[in-house]
C-alpha cells in the first residue's frame, strides 16, 4: 500500500449529460409537459381496462374515504414491495393523492435516499423523459452497487438506457453503450417507427442542454438489436439467411462514421452517486492526480486545431485522450474514478503517483479547475474519516 495526492470532481457530471448549462425555465417546461403527457397516456390506459364501476347511489366523498382507508387495510411490507415496483413519476402522482399516501411514500429509505443524494440524477431522468422505465426498487439497487455492471472499477455514472451503474472508460469506449438516433438505428435493424419506438427507452436531448449537435431522439444500439431479433425483423431474416462471416450473422454499422460514431457518445450517461449502506455515506469518486499531471505534461499546453489553428474544446481535448490513433499510457486512468480505500491500490501501481505534502491545492484537466485536492494515507480508518471531511 502507498498514500498519494487525490480530487473529487467539484462537478461529477462535467463529462457527460448534466444540469450545469440547463436554464432553470426551459427546464420546467419541459418536465412540466413530460409529466402531464405521461399522466394523460396513463389515465387513458386506465380508461380502455375494465374495472370496477360504483354504485350510482354512492356518494363522491365515501367513495374518497374507501380509497384513502384502503391503504390501511394492507400490511406494511406489502405496501412497501408496491411502492418499490413502482416508478418515480408513478410515486409523485401517488403522493398527491392525499396525506396518507404522502407519509407512506416520504417513509420509504429507498425513497428519502435517492431524492437526497440523486436528485440531480432523478432531474435528468424526467429531461431524457425516461423516468417511467425504471422503478424506485431498480435505481434504489444501483445506488447501492458500486462497480460498473460492464468491467468492474468503480462505476460514478448511470447509463440511461439499462439503468445501470458504468464508468467512464465503458461508456466511452465498449459496444453495449454505442447509442445513435432513432431513425438510423430503426431503419438499419428494420424496425418500425411507429409501432416498435415506445419498446425501448428513448433518450431525448432538448436544444438547451449544451450539446448543440445532439437535438434528437436517441437509442442504444445494443438494445435495438435485441429487439430486432426477438421480433425476428424481415431485415434479420435476410441476414440470417447469407453465410456467417466471422462467427456473426448480424453486420454491424460502420464503428467511426458521422451518425455510429463518437458524437453520441455519453449523451445518455448521468452522474450517479454510490450509497454506502454500512458507513452511511456518499461517494462520488475520488481521481489520481499524478494520472491528470501525466496527461497534462505529456501534451502541449494550449492544443490546437490542425486546420483552423483555433484551441480545442474540453470535448475535443478528451477525443484525443481518448482517440485510437493517439493512445497514451496514462490515457484510461485520467478518468479513472475510485473508492477511497480503492486508493493506496492503486498509487503502489501507479507510475505517476503526486505525493507532494501540499494539500488544498487545485486539480486542473486542460487548463481548467475541476476540484481541490487531498492526500490520501495508507490508513484505512483515517482515510475516510479524513476523505468525509473534505466532501463537497
Amino acid at each position: 500500500m502507498s498514500s498519494g495526492l487525490a480530487y473529487r470532481l467539484e462537478e461529477p457530471g462535467m463529462n457527460v449529460l448534466n444540469l450545469y448549462s440547463v436554464p432553470r425555465a426551459p427546464f420546467r417546461r419541459a418536465v412540466k409537459r413530460y409529466r402531464k403527457e405521461i399522466l394523460e397516456h396513463q389515465q387513458a390506459q386506465r380508461q380502455e381496462q375494465p374495472c370496477y364501476q360504483p354504485l350510482a347511489s354512492t356518494s363522491l366523498r365515501k367513495q374518497k374515504q374507501q380509497q384513502e382507508s384502503s391503504w390501511i387495510l394492507l400490511p406494511l411490507e406489502i405496501i412497501r414491495m408496491i411502492l418499490l415496483d413502482l416508478d418515480m413519476l408513478a410515486l409523485s402522482h401517488l403522493r398527491s393523492v392525499n396525506k396518507t399516501t404522502k407519509q407512506i411514500i416520504d417513509s420509504l429509505p429507498e425513497y428519502h435516499l435517492l431524492q437526497t443524494h440523486a436528485a440531480d440524477t432523478l432531474r435528468l431522468l424526467d429531461l431524457t423523459q425516461c423516468t417511467h422505465h425504471f422503478s424506485l426498487g431498480q435505481l434504489y439497487r444501483e445506488l447501492r452497487h458500486s462497480r460498473c455492471r460492464t468491467c468492474g472499477d468503480f462505476g460514478p455514472f448511470l447509463y440511461i438506457p439499462t439503468c445501470s451503474r458504468s464508468c467512464f472508460a465503458c461508456n466511452r469506449t465498449h459496444r453495449q453503450y454505442c447509442i445513435a438516433p432513432i431513425e438510423a438505428v430503426f431503419q438499419w435493424y428494420g424496425l418500425s417507427l411507429d409501432n416498435d419506438w415506445h419498446r425501448l427507452p428513448v433518450i431525448r436531448t432538448p436544444d438547451f442542454n449544451g450539446w448543440a449537435y445532439q437535438e434528437k431522439m436517441l437509442v442504444s444500439m445494443a438494445q435495438a438489436k435485441a429487439l430486432a431479433l426477438q421480433l425476428n425483423t424481415p431485415r434479420v431474416r435476410r441476414w440470417r439467411a447469407r453465410p456467417r462471416r466471422d462467427g456473426s450473422w448480424i453486420p454491424l454499422p460502420p464503428r467511426y462514421s458521422k451518425t455510429w460514431g463518437s458524437p453520441w457518445r455519453l449523451s445518455a450517461t448521468v452522474a450517479f452517486p454510490y450509497y454506502d449502506p454500512v458507513a452511511r455515506s456518499v461517494e462520488t469518486g475520488v481521481y489520481c492526480l499524478g494520472c491528470v499531471k501525466y496527461w497534462e505534461n505529456t501534451k502541449p499546453t494550449t492544443q490546437k486545431d490542425d486546420v483552423s489553428g483555433m484551441p480545442t474544446t474540453w470535448e475535443e481535448d478528451y477525443s484525443a485522450a481518448w482517440g485510437t490513433t493517439n493512445r497514451t499510457p496514462g490515457c484510461k486512468d485520467i478518468d479513472r474514478a475510485f473508492l477511497v480505500q480503492d486508493m493506496p491500490e492503486h498509487f503502489r501501481d501507479c507510475p505517476d503517483v503526486s505525493r507532494s505534502r501540499r494539500r488544498g491545492k487545485i486539480a486542473w484537466r486542460f487548463g481548467r479547475p475541476v476540484g481541490i485536492t487531498f492526500r490520501i494515507s495508507a490508513e484505512g480508518g483515517a482515510v475516510l474519516r479524513r476523505s468525509n471531511r473534505l466532501k463537497k
